[in-house]
């Protein structure tokens, strides 16, 4: 039966057409359309991407048909949509095209992932549509291997503008289908009883029972294939009503029907169908070559296909079902199977294009263990690795690891099974590998690794505090075998600790690793320093911390050779110490390098980063461009951590703008992560909550969120410690909403204020006792603390202690003293877009008499983020093909939003985008790629 092809299994699906002619009729007008079909098997989801083809007049069509075989292999379902456009992306100019027939050859290296094949897809894809609208048919998504979902699905969201649909087919949502998730869907529930007569008239023929139809109607939730499988089953008589049905028909699953209907076959049929769905992931040359080696009847095909449980389509073996491979296999004994492998591989020969197909055939023909059998696959897995497909080569090397003969073979293909998990962020998977790898290995630093790794990935997926129990236990048992992988293990264990609020005990892990490692002559990781550092910092002991932090931070900088993770890292120490010059001079040019190497993996940790540092420096318009694009790349490469740190710089921002909702709606997401993760560190969500509230003249709210977000790091103490950046804003909530300062944290400021080495915790403390003072004595605290920020050139920390200043001098009777001080602070607020806090300095100004007019709203501040950036990023003097690469948009995208941008700042020509954008930041920017 091929139900899949069958018209009338349309039957009932009108509101599906009309859903698929809404997409199509979308693409036609040149915008990008989605919809994802879902449904149990049998619904007919196939179909309606049949209809779909078949209504695709005008689209360029583009198509994958994955099968379960192909599920472990890199990038196979992106080989199949480019094969038919291989021609157009050898002519094509571009690096892009250049990069995915590179992929197609099999030629393609470098360790970038998936990510980086999807941008290079996204660019291809664009520029076809650029030529005439282009339909995506994806069916049997959930088969496709994860490497070509991945990266389809990242093209797809990022092109905004062009002229593409797709409509893809996958099973009812699950935990494996994340990549569509967020795209439009549909459902498919079954058809009706009526509607069920109809197509089981049409396909059987014959005289059918109403009250058999009404019967199986029951049985099968009106699901078609199913249905007809039933049917199938029955002789004539049976369907006519004239004989009774057998029992057995109410209690058959859909697995029991398709094994009943392979049974049903001749013997030269079964045999086929066997070799066939063995074959769905080979061509179909290569079905025939083996089925001949083998002595098989061809012409059992007709029979075959006159079942609808095989077709051929573009070259390949196509089953009509995912059960057909179950059921045609489970007919056979182990021995013949193997044959049937062998022959496959055999039949593939030494075709390069099949390389790790002949290899998965091999393996499973394997009669037990086989050393050989398993160095082939983990060349495989290697291969795979290489090219970026991360997920195939984790399979690879775990059927690599079954295959081996050699317990050290085992070990290490099990290794670096897991490690490949972690790569491609299959975290539950890299976790379980880990444990499983564990046994095997007799080495102490690959037994340390391993459970590095196994720590790390339980940190990501959950609490933090299993992860913390158990990487401390792997570190002990590290010491004496693997000193330098258990000082590793102890700064994680640490970072683990002090996510979970263990702040004393982070710091206690820190210090023993630094301990061992002087002990044993080698070097602490320079997270070790980190974690010592923010420790003290958030534990209360401000100048140690800050310290222990500028060590970390000269230790990394100095150390060429570190990871460019362990770089980025460092730039939080800047930041925290009030260098963002710093931050800002190390971050640029990395973030500028992640994005020409399309390192999608790290780039969202750069620019949430680089965000942040923009904001400290009062740079409001670049630092929520950066967070915008940081959280929106981070949520479609599924990276928890950073979007979280993203939507917290975005709330930060806003709360300075005074864009309530949209502060409150990124906040309410951060905190969301927050719970789901069980963590206690950052708090930026906090702090934009407890800005935005203190601003809006709400001090006891605004005191709420503060008191929470300067809570000592330690799940058993509610101390408020002095040495966040929101410190002083604290000191402002309590004396405006009339409840003491706690005395710890008095002590604290009283300790900074001396001079400590560390201008801005000096200038912090200046402006908390400054607020705490009366004016007559507070007076010279705030102008030391106004000398220290604009030494650090920081004008937000400048504008809100000239604002302090002004209200207190008002309050005591001095009108004209204030007005210089309000002043300064509106003007600097205005300059950073400040707007919230503009207003409330305008307000006070207004109650001395005078009257600062207010800013001309500014034409750069109507963009939106992304105009924002593509703005900067094209008057820096990239091309609208080097804006697209360099921001993982279309084209089509770039000419879009530039379009809106010259609209919106009343501009003709990049020339005068240049002079609109003089002073907005413009060499904070990361250049675009060469």
């Amino acid at each position: 039966m091929d139900s899949a092809r069958d018209a009338s299994v349309l039957v009932g699906r009108d509101d599906a057409c009309r859903r698929i002619d809404a997409v199509l009729a979308t693409a036609r007008e040149g915008r990008r359309a989605a919809l994802v079909v879902r449904g149990e098997a049998g619904m007919g989801k196939t179909s309606l991407l049949d209809a779909a083809r078949d209504r695709a007049r005008g689209l360029r069509l583009l198509e994958v048909e994955p099968v379960e075989a192909e599920s472990s292999i890199a990038f196979a379902g992106l080989v199949q949509l480019l094969h038919p456009i291989r021609k157009e992306l050898r002519l094509a100019d571009s690096r892009h095209g250049t990069f995915l027939s590179s992929l197609l050859d099999g030629s393609l290296t470098g360790d970038s992932g998936r990510f980086s094949v999807g941008t290079a897809l996204l660019q291809v894809l664009a520029m076809m549509a650029g030529n005439q609208p282009v339909l995506l048919l994806l069916d049997d998504v959930h088969w496709m291997d994860a490497d070509s979902r991945d990266a389809l699905m990242f093209a797809v969201r990022r092109m905004r503008e062009d002229a593409i649909a797709v409509i893809a087919a996958t099973r009812l949502p699950s935990e494996d289908d994340a990549g569509t998730a967020g795209l439009p869907d549909m459902e498919l529930s079954g058809l009706s009883r009526p509607d069920l007569g109809a197509v089981l008239s049409r396909r059987v023929g014959g005289v059918i029972d109403p009250a058999l139809v009404a019967r199986v109607w029951e049985e099968t939730g009106g699901n078609p294939l199913a249905a007809l499988e039933i049917l199938r089953g029955l002789n004539s008589e049976q369907r006519a009503g004239v004989v009774a049905l057998p029992p057995v028909l109410a209690s058959r699953t859909s697995a029991e029907l398709f094994a009943a209907h392979v049974q049903s076959l001749s013997a030269p049929a079964a045999r086929l169908l066997c070799l066939l769905s063995m074959a769905a992931a080979d061509t179909a040359e290569v079905a025939r070559r083996a089925a001949r080696d083998l002595g098989l009847d061809l012409g059992a095909g007709d029979e075959l296909h006159a079942g609808g449980l095989v077709r051929f389509s573009g070259g390949r073996v196509v089953l009509g079902h995912p059960l057909v491979h179950a059921a045609a296999t489970a007919a056979f004994p182990p021995s013949t199977l193997r044959d049937f492998h062998q022959a496959l591989a055999d039949a593939i020969g030494a075709d390069p294009d099949m390389r790790a197909r002949r290899v998965w055939h091999l393996a499973a023909a394997a009669d037990g263990p086989s050393d050989p059998a398993a160095q082939a696959m983990a060349a495989v897995g290697y291969e795979q690795r290489s090219s970026g497909g991360f997920a195939a080569a984790s399979a690879a090397y775990e059927q690599a690891a079954e295959l081996a003969r050699s317990t050290q073979l085992r070990a290490d293909y099990l290794v670096a099974a897991a490690d490949c998990a972690r790569l491609c962020a299959d975290r539950e998977r890299a976790r379980a590998l880990a444990v499983r790898s564990r046994p095997w290995c007799t080495s102490a630093s690959q037994r340390a690794f391993l459970d590095g790794l196994g720590g790390l990935m339980e940190l990501f997926a959950g609490p933090p505090e299993p992860a913390a129990h158990a990487l401390l236990n792997s570190a002990r048992e590290a010491e004496n075998d693997a000193p330098a992988e258990a000082c590793l293990l102890y700064a994680y264990a640490a970072i683990a600790q002090f996510l979970a609020g263990q702040g004393m005990n982070a710091l206690m892990t820190a210090t023993q690793a630094a301990s061992l490692a002087k002990s044993r002559g080698i070097p602490a990781p320079p997270a070790v320093q980190m974690i010592l550092g923010t420790a003290n910092l958030r534990l209360g002991n401000v100048s140690e911390g800050l310290a222990l932090l500028t060590m970390a931070a000269g230790t990394i900088q100095s150390v060429h050779d570190q990871p460019i993770e362990h770089h980025m890292m460092a730039t939080l120490a800047f930041i925290w110490i009030g260098d963002h010059h710093t931050a800002r001079r190390i971050l640029v040019p990395h973030t500028a390098g992640l994005r020409s190497a399309d390192a999608l993996g790290n780039l969202p940790f750069a620019l949430s980063l680089l965000a942040y540092a923009h904001l400290r420096a009062g740079k409001l318009a670049s630092a929520y461009a950066d967070a915008a694009e940081a959280a929106e790349l981070a949520r479609d490469t599924r990276d928890v951590i950073w979007h979280h740190s993203a939507l917290g710089t975005l709330a930060l921002v806003e709360s300075y703008q005074g864009r309530e909702a949209a502060c409150r709606r990124h906040a309410l997401a951060a905190r969301r992560v927050h719970r789901e993760m069980d963590i206690s560190y950052p708090r930026d969500e906090l702090d934009a909550l407890g800005l935005l509230e203190l601003g809006s003249g709400r001090p006891t709210e605004a005191l709420h969120y503060l008191r929470q977000a300067n809570r000592a790091n330690n799940v058993d103490s509610d101390q408020v410690v002095f040495g966040r950046l929101t410190g002083p804003d604290l000191v402002e909530a309590c004396i405006r909403s009339g409840q003491p300062v706690p005395p710890d944290f008095l002590a604290a400021v009283n300790e900074q204020a001396d001079e400590t080495g560390f201008l801005y915790s000096t200038a912090q403390a200046a402006r908390c006792l400054g607020l705490l003072t009366h004016v007559d004595k507070g007076e010279k605290h705030f102008h030391r603390a106004i000398e220290l920020y604009g030494e650090l050139d920081l004008p937000l920390d400048v504008a809100r202690t000239e604002l302090a200043l002004g209200e207190r001098l008002r309050r005591a009777g001095r009108r004209a003293d204030a007005r210089q001080h309000l002043r300064r602070a509106v003007d600097l607020f205005d300059e950073t877009g400040a707007d919230l806090w503009a207003h409330r300095a305008r307000a006070e100004a207004q109650a001395t008499g005078q009257d600062i007019p207010v800013r001309p709203a500014s034409s750069l501040e109507s963009l939106t983020p992304q105009e924002h950036r593509v703005a900067l990023t094209v008057g820096q003097g990239a091309t609208n093909r080097e804006a697209a690469s360099a921001l993982f948009l279309s084209e089509k995208t770039i000419e879009t939003h530039l379009s809106r941008v010259y609209r919106k700042l009343s501009i003709r020509s990049r020339a005068e985008l240049v002079r609109a954008l003089t002073g907005a930041s413009v060499a904070d920017v990361t250049p675009p790629n060469p």
